[in-house]
């Protein structure tokens, strides 16, 4: 210490050591204070951190901007955009598009599963006490069960390169003038039906179509291909040899794919495989079987494609009834979209949360099953509820709104999907098609087609009355001149259609059996449960249901439960709205 004069000076008394003690105790609060202090900034950090965690992880999993991950240490990862995904293989960085319809897929995914309220919904339902059951039938399950939110993971785990192999379809097609027709077959003595439907619509005309691309100016129909599954030969009916001569005339619009000669074995997905190579935007799909539908209702049809190219077109819609925390979350997701119909409406997805099922009852045990065919009914329905949101397959009707999927005879679908269904992302759920007793390959297509688009199938109405002014004329007529089968209208056909569409569930569950030998229709009707189920919770949601012909005209109404329906269910030519001047869709193309 100096004094004033410069000197040192040295502090000898207890004072001085006193204040020394003193500066030092203060000097130590005062750095604990500080001490203090940066441990509360710290830990303010460390909140501010974890909040920001949490933020980014929500941005990620809704795909919006970048993303921060910070990691239990200091380092911090920058995620990058969805639309920048790099190749494990190559480390090349692929951009891909941000509405890219696979990354959209797992970001739907991954959002509904942040929805869930369980975190690990567990595997899809599975009949695990029914096994031995079905193994005395003959019968199995499927062998590789696609598992719940599965989707999300295949999709990342795929090749960014692959990812952009495929390109969806544009939502409009209106300069689209034909179509290809595409059965498939499997039997000979089958083939009947094939041959008189390829006479008929070979012949069915369009003026409009002026295209100098068209091998056949003129005409509605470009092409006709046939799916030939079958180890026989078609030589083998008389049917079949008509087909073989009209396939080999450069004319005729009808080509034959034999799946065999490309390396496919039978398998209800061939008509849907990419080496089919229509030549034709617009294919019409139908089952050997059918149900066939006349020219105006396919009229209308067409021209409903060309107005919502990116969706499924069918006829015959099938839905699937929602348990009441569903139903809740539908209604409340559609009221919030600006109701039924509405452009968001048509892109909304109800989240599906999958659980483990129950236990199986005490009652319910493998002695039971193999006792009495009765017993394994009731076992079969008891499993069938599971602790999460489980859909019940309604078979019952064919509505118009609320359709989750439509059945192939008579639907459109544009060519582009045939590059996602047969795609490197999918192949667990075609093994899974493959693998199943009943073949679900109807209910994969409408599932696969909706998540890629992101839209409900929309459905027309599958028979087209005439308009009530020329009815009541034709009944003034005291004779009519008969009309060829290959063109009657559809009112000549009303009483061939009114029996058939009493036909239709039968038809449809005889051809969906395919493999499967029980002749009880509950089991084979739950097992079609089973695969919904299935199939839903493997990317967690399904789509808000169709919008039916009637939308957007005074024949929208509502039924007794308070839901939207057609009234009549069947469309005259008059009623149809986009096919009418002035009507609703109408100026659309």
């Amino acid at each position: 210490m100096n004094d004033s004069s410069g000197k040192s000076k040295t502090c000898g008394n207890s004072f001085c050591f006193r204040t020394i003690i003193i500066a030092g105790i203060m000097g130590g609060l005062y750095g604990t204070s500080i001490n203090f202090r940066l441990l509360q900034a710290h830990m303010a950090e460390d909140i501010k951190k974890e909040e920001e965690f949490e933020e980014d992880f929500i941005k990620m999993i809704t795909g919006n901007e970048e993303s921060t991950i910070i990691t239990d240490g200091e380092e911090t990862v920058k995620a990058p955009p969805l639309d920048i995904i790099e190749d494990s293989t190559t480390n090349d960085k692929i951009v891909l598009a941000k509405d890219n319809p696979f990354l959209l897929i797992a970001e739907r995914t991954e959002k509904h599963a942040a929805y869930c309220p369980t975190a690990d919904p567990g595997p899809p339902l599975q009949i695990k006490n029914m096994e031995e059951y079905l193994e005395k039938k003959n019968t199995r399950l499927s062998p590789n069960d696609l598992p719940v939110l599965g989707a999300s993971q295949t999709i990342r785990n795929t090749s960014p390169a692959a990812l952009s192999q495929c390109t969806l379809p544009p939502p409009k097609s209106c300069d689209q003038e034909t179509f290809t027709v595409i059965f498939m077959g499997y039997k000979p003595d089958r083939v009947k039906k094939i041959w008189g439907q390829v006479q008929s619509m070979s012949k069915w005309k369009n003026a409009d179509n002026k295209n100098a691309k068209s091998k056949r100016p003129g005409m509605l129909v470009e092409e006709i291909i046939l799916i030939w599954n079958g180890e026989i030969s078609l030589n083998e009916s008389k049917d079949g040899q008509a087909l073989l001569q009209a396939s080999a005339d450069p004319e005729h619009p009808l080509r034959i794919f034999f799946s065999s000669q490309h390396g496919l074995q039978n398998n209800l997905l061939n008509r849907y495989h990419p080496d089919v190579k229509p030549t034709t935007d617009a294919l019409l799909y139908y089952d050997d079987d059918g149900p066939f539908y006349s020219l105006e209702a396919i009229e209308s049809a067409f021209a409903l494609w060309k107005r919502h190219s990116k969706a499924q077109i069918g006829a015959m819609g099938r839905n699937f009834r929602l348990d009441p925390r569903m139903k809740q979350t539908r209604k409340d997701l559609l009221e919030k979209a600006g109701g039924v119909g509405s452009d968001e409406a048509r892109t909304t997805f109800v989240p599906l949360c999958r659980a483990t099922p129950p236990p199986p009852q005490a009652e319910e045990t493998a002695d039971d099953v193999k006792t009495d065919n009765s017993t394994s009914r009731r076992a079969l329905e008891a499993l069938s509820n599971t602790v999460g949101d489980y859909l019940e397959y309604n078979y019952f009707v064919f509505p118009n709104f609320e359709a989750n999927m439509v059945l192939p005879s008579g639907s459109f679908l544009h060519k582009n999907y045939l590059c996602f269904i047969w795609h490197e992302a999918f192949k667990d759920i075609r093994d899974f098609v493959l693998g199943h007793p009943v073949h679900p390959d109807d209910v994969t297509v409408s599932t696969l087609v909706t998540q890629l688009s992101g839209y409900a199938p929309l459905v027309y109405s599958r028979r087209v009355n005439r308009p009530k002014s020329i009815r009541r004329k034709l009944a003034d007529v005291d004779s009519l001149p008969t009309t060829p089968a290959s063109e009657e209208s559809e009112w000549d056909m009303y009483e061939r259609n009114h029996a058939m569409a009493w036909n239709e569930q039968r038809m449809d569950s005889e051809h969906r059996r395919l493999l499967w030998d029980d002749n009880d229709p509950m089991v084979w009707a739950k097992l079609r449960e089973e695969a919904i189920n299935s199939l839903a919770g493997y990317f967690g949601s399904i789509n808000s249901g169709s919008v039916g012909w009637c939308f957007g005209t005074e024949y929208h109404t509502k039924n007794k439960k308070g839901e939207d329906d057609c009234t009549p269910q069947m469309a005259s030519s008059d009623k149809i709205p986009w096919m009418n001047k002035g009507g609703f869709g109408y100026e659309d193309c």
